[in-house]
């Protein structure tokens, strides 16, 4: 559990695991909150041994801890697109494009690629009557972001498929963009 402050609130405990497993902090204390979700998701135990690994509730989200304890959630672990070898977190992309002046909303997502791994889709809502290029949009964003987080291929679209909450749904995203466009 965390405060809104981000940091660890006692009623629960907190742990960043490794990529290999593992913590790689001592957890803070608290009690643990993961066995009310346990309970919560009798009814579909594959995902719960999926995310509940030995009384610990995996929640996909990629953090960072800093010196005084405040933690910070960087992006979600299945948004995390690997090209070329490198880690690039959506989030960062979506930031960079997000300011500039004819985009009203933007996704990033990654498309398989044979060769890279992952290739970076810049998926944009534009203001009415705008126009980008892939080309204008990577040299905008390459003022905030380094050369190998730019996006490789630009999707315009009308909206931007979200939850009820206002989520984007990413995956809904990723299973519409044609593999024959890669």
């Amino acid at each position: 559990m965390l405060t809104p402050e981000g940091s660890g609130a006692d009623s629960g405990d907190l742990a960043l695991s490794g990529s290999r497993g593992g913590h790689v902090r001592d957890p803070v204390r608290g009690s643990r909150g993961a066995r009310a979700f346990r309970r919560s998701r009798r009814d579909q135990p594959e995902a719960t041994a999926a995310t509940v690994i030995e009384g610990w509730l995996h929640t996909g989200d990629i953090c960072r801890l800093d010196a005084d304890g405040y933690l910070t959630v960087v992006d979600r672990l299945k948004d995390l697109i690997i090209t070329g070898g490198r880690n690039v977190y959506s989030v960062e992309v979506e930031s960079a494009i997000a300011r500039h002046p004819d985009v009203l909303d933007v996704a990033v997502v990654g498309r398989p690629h044979d060769e890279y791994g992952e290739s970076i889709v810049a998926v944009v809502t534009l203001a009415a009557g705008a126009t980008l290029t892939l080309e204008a949009l990577r040299e905008f964003a390459a003022a905030d972001i380094a050369r190998y987080k730019l996006p490789h291929e630009l999707v315009v679209v009308n909206a931007i498929p979200r939850n009820p909450s206002g989520k984007i749904l990413k995956r809904t995203l990723r299973d519409n963009l044609s593999p024959a466009t890669a």
